[in-house]
């Protein structure tokens, strides 16, 4: 069944000031404790035992009101923490993804270009071999074997950028479960205090 519109904002109002629920609760008691109080000191004698006896569960009205007070913040610390948990587990899935597109994509890259340079390596040391003496076909060789080692070196690059990158995911991602660790410990000693 659903919720009418004002028990609804009712509820959201005290979930969001649950002080004034309990001090509504408190006083609410108090007002019939005082009149029950006031009917029966008309009817017969009261002693100091029985104004006691009348009144002493105001006093564990408001210890009850301290640990619902209490149970409010803890709940929404727990829910703040599961937010927090929630948004860290969307950012390392979204970073998993990248991480796997930029895997990808690496390995493409190596399959693609590193296949060929192989064979222009080989290649050119065929060439280098039969054309021992020209030394403008050597020095043209060692220029194409020098650009495809940079080519190479380029492909490690990458690889080695995708490495860091995931090193730096987990860090963050450590980094910002401290964070949330430093601030439950604060929270705690505050409400401790």
């Amino acid at each position: 069944m659903p919720k009418l519109p004002i028990a609804k904002a009712l509820g959201q109002f005290f979930n969001r000031y649950p002080v004034v629920f309990a001090a509504i609760a408190i006083y609410g008691y108090y007002l019939t404790t005082t009149v029950d109080f006031f009917k029966k000191s008309h009817e017969s004698d009261f002693t100091l035992l029985d104004f006691v006896v009348q009144f002493d569960s105001l006093i564990w009205m408001w210890v009850t009101a301290l640990v619902f007070v209490k149970f409010q913040q803890v709940k929404e610390k727990r829910l703040i923490e599961q937010q927090s948990k929630l948004v860290l587990q969307a950012h390392l899935e979204k970073s998993a993804v990248a991480n796997a597109i930029l895997q990808e994509i690496t390995t493409h890259l190596q399959d693609a270009i590193n296949n060929p340079l192989a064979i222009i390596r080989l290649t050119t040391e065929d060439v280098r071999k039969r054309c021992e003496l020209d030394r403008d076909v050597l020095r043209g060789m060692e220029q194409i074997d020098s650009s495809s080692r940079r080519i190479h070196n380029a492909i490690k690059d990458v690889t080695m950028y995708e490495s860091t990158r995931i090193l730096e995911m987990l860090a963050e991602a450590t980094d910002i479960r401290a964070d949330k660790g430093k601030k439950n410990r604060e929270d705690h000693e505050v409400l401790d205090a």
